[in-house]
């Protein structure tokens, strides 16, 4: 059995490029990892283009520049001030995306989460807007807290002691083997 796949969605190009599993599977693994880079440029660029014309991001500090989003691996992280525009450009970049790419943001996976200063009135807006859950403790992220305060030590004090069992184990196994 073939699986049969096309690259290529513009009316005005050809098909890029016709493959099977079977006969070229690295092809299309690359063709797939330069498809997911062009889509995650794309989204980028929409919100991007939202933070320029109405939306904005966060500074770090006074004269830094707009941070208005991150990308890690296969999630995004986007920052906004909390307000009705803000989440309506947003709402229009993920919207644009979905219809352009075909793909669908997992509203069940994604969260907001809010400075404390904001209220609860806007907290409730931007999250119907967006249509995610509003949550009030930072989540973790990849197994780590989603935001570290000033207390370091506590904050990764799990993945020291994760760490720290994990070469002991490989001390008993050097030891077991050469000694």
């Amino acid at each position: 059995m073939c699986d049969h796949g096309v690259l290529g969605s513009h009316y005005k190009w050809s098909t890029i490029e016709y493959f099977c599993t079977r006969e070229r599977i690295a092809t299309r693994r690359l063709a797939f990892s330069l498809l997911f880079i062009m889509c995650a440029e794309a989204f980028s660029s929409l919100i991007a283009r939202g933070v320029a014309r109405r939306s904005e991001g966060i500074r770090v500090c006074r004269n830094a520049p707009f941070i208005s989003h991150l990308f890690f691996a296969d999630d995004t992280i986007i920052f906004s001030k909390a307000d009705g525009n803000n989440a309506m450009a947003i709402y229009d970049a993920i919207n644009t995306y979905e219809q352009a790419s075909g793909q669908r943001i997992n509203l069940s996976k994604s969260e907001l989460l809010f400075s404390p200063n904001v209220a609860l009135a806007k907290c409730d807006q931007v999250g119907t807007i967006l249509e995610a859950k509003v949550v009030n403790a930072p989540s973790k992220y990849l197994g780590m807290p989603a935001i570290i305060g000033k207390n370091k030590t506590l904050a990764f004090a799990p993945l020291r002691e994760r760490v720290w069992k994990k070469i002991k184990g490989w001390e008993r196994k050097v030891f077991i083997l050469y000694g």
